[in-house]
């Protein structure tokens, strides 16, 4: 069971990681989208 916990555990860090890379990259596209439209 502790080895089907870490592989877990792991799995989620990786997720959220990779999820706040993609949130911030979404935000910095739209903020260059929202800049490019109040021109």
């Amino acid at each position: 069971m502790s080895l089907v916990n870490k592989a877990l555990s792991s799995t989620a860090l990786i997720s959220v990681g990779l999820l706040a890379q993609v949130g911030g990259a979404v935000s910095l596209f739209a903020a260059e989208t929202d800049g490019e439209q109040t021109k």
